[in-house]
């Protein structure tokens, strides 16, 4: 015998027509428990890690596709709330950002969007192992420390996302440096800076909600 879980999220098609599948679904199966009465607290504990990431990592393809609040400068583009379901996993353990980071760069890749695109977003798995490493580690982290943690993490970000643009697109183009380290790099930095605060923020609303989140020791 074996009990299944299904985590889904429904995804729509992008603006190009090519269309993802209508629902992400992430399925495991595990064997009952062997005195029958069923999954372990071990076992719920991974099923309740492995639907949210797959719901986070849905919200990590959609948030791009539909938030209205948006700027867009090509190559850069900012976009309201598109890092916070990966600061979200980064705060659950490193196994849970990796996973909505990659399953994010694929979603991007299946849906058409451009080489760029989908390669600032596989850069992103750079800062989000960062930061939830680092929080796995750390037993009890104070506001000063999330505040130097949010800058730190963003220059990372931002360093990742701007090496990126430079050596997909602008090697010798007329005003390199300004788009790289200015529209890019600095505004990344700033957009980073604002979505971690934004997922600070759902974390703590969880958390008073009584939907609290607990991250792997």
């Amino acid at each position: 015998m074996s009990r299944t879980l299904w985590g889904f999220a429904a995804i729509a098609p992008n603006t190009n027509g090519i269309a993802l599948p209508e629902l992400l679904i992430v399925r495991v199966s595990v064997g009952l428990a062997r005195d029958g009465s069923g999954a372990s607290f071990g076992e719920r504990f991974m099923h309740r890690k492995i639907t949210i990431a797959a719901v986070l990592t849905a919200i990590a393809i959609i948030i791009p596709m539909f938030m209205p609040i948006k700027i867009i400068i090509p190559p850069a583009s900012y976009t309201l709330g598109s890092h916070v379901p990966i600061f979200v996993a980064c705060f659950i353990s490193p196994l849970t950002a990796f996973v909505v980071c990659v399953g994010a760069t694929l979603g991007f890749l299946f849906a058409g969007f451009p080489l760029v695109i989908v390669a600032r977003a596989a850069s992103q798995l750079i800062f989000a192992l960062v930061m939830a490493f680092y929080i796995k580690k750390a037993r009890n982290i104070k506001i000063s420390n999330m505040i130097v943690l949010s800058v730190v993490i963003s220059i990372i970000h931002a360093l990742g996302e701007a090496l990126v643009v430079q050596w997909l697109l602008f090697p010798t183009a007329a005003n390199a440096e300004w788009v790289i380290w200015v529209l890019v790099g600095f505004g990344t930095f700033v957009h980073s800076m604002i979505d971690f605060w934004i997922a600070w923020g759902v974390l703590k609303g969880l958390r008073y909600a009584g939907v609290g989140i607990k991250r792997k020791s």
